[in-house]
């Protein structure tokens, strides 16, 4: 066990706790980690501003724990968190793109490296953009220090500034949503930083461990997951290790949110979405 005091973080309106199913997935989190305090912010952000909630919703708590861990509640963690936790790292990041060089069964996707000028504190483009294999999703991200997530906030927060003023819905990548800013803060060189689930790790995050072969079904790799020793595994598809899963985050913006309507929840989903040994452990361990 850490000594670290440690929290996760979530933000889930109370008009969508049982739809995503936060009480499972504090479950989870406490089945793995009985000592990690699970935070969830309910306020009911505005459209524009829940653009940009998950730095805010870190720093409200970042005070009083060591490390804030943020987990997006379309999410359930299935094995001990031991390599984020064990990081002492500023900035503890997780993978976006798998091993096919694809985000779930779409095309990959990066943005702009920008790197960070201290003496006039700002975020500058170096001409390159950020390598596919290290590119991060914000759905699980971490932090040993209250200066990141007071830097990502800073930064959003400049953005939806401009959004105002500018009267427009969104700026172009690398400035486009959370995302992007995460990615543009984790890269800059301003913090310390380590990709927990780099490829060939043998753990999976995050998003990773999505992926399909037609347009827009990222969990088709799902239906092969595994379980051995009370352990959640999915091979690599190029050349068969085995991968730990440490946590499932289904993400996929519009198209699982109407999968999720259509089968009455989040949870609901999930269990026609894996194996029926996976669906039973992921039961035993949220309930």
């Amino acid at each position: 066990m850490s000594n670290k005091k440690i929290a996760v973080s979530t933000w889930c309106s109370n008009d969508y706790r049982d739809f995503i199913g936060i009480k499972e997935l504090t479950k989870s989190i406490k089945y793995f980690h009985p000592e990690i305090h699970h935070y969830i912010d309910t306020q009911d952000w505005t459209p524009e501003m829940g653009a940009w909630m998950m730095a805010p919703t870190c720093l409200e708590i970042a005070d009083d724990f060591d490390m804030v861990i943020h987990i997006d509640g379309d999410s359930v963690v299935v094995g001990d968190l031991s390599e984020m936790i064990s990081s002492d790292a500023d900035v503890i990041g997780t993978l976006n793109n798998n091993v096919l060089n694809k985000a779930g069964a779409n095309g990959p996707i990066t943005t702009d490296l920008m790197s960070y000028d201290e003496e006039n504190e700002t975020y500058n483009t170096t001409g390159k953009q950020i390598p596919h294999n290290e590119w991060l999703n914000a759905g699980i991200i971490a932090a040993n220090t209250k200066e990141f997530y007071k830097a990502w906030d800073d930064l959003n927060m400049s953005i939806y500034e401009q959004l105002e003023r500018l009267k427009v819905e969104r700026l172009a990548a690398p400035f486009g949503d959370e995302n992007d800013t995460l990615n543009v803060i984790f890269h800059s060189g301003r913090f310390s930083k380590h990709i927990v689930d780099f490829h060939g790790s043998n753990v999976s995050y995050n998003i990773t461990n999505l992926w399909g072969f037609e347009y827009g079904r990222h969990w088709e790799s799902w239906k092969s997951l595994y379980l051995k020793d009370d352990k959640v595994f999915l091979d690599d598809p190029i050349n068969g290790t085995p991968c730990q899963i440490k946590i499932l985050h289904q993400a996929g913006g519009s198209v699982a949110k109407d999968l999720n309507e259509r089968h009455g929840g989040f949870r609901q989903w999930l269990k026609q979405a894996v194996p029926k040994e996976v669906a039973e452990f992921i039961d035993h361990i949220s309930n």
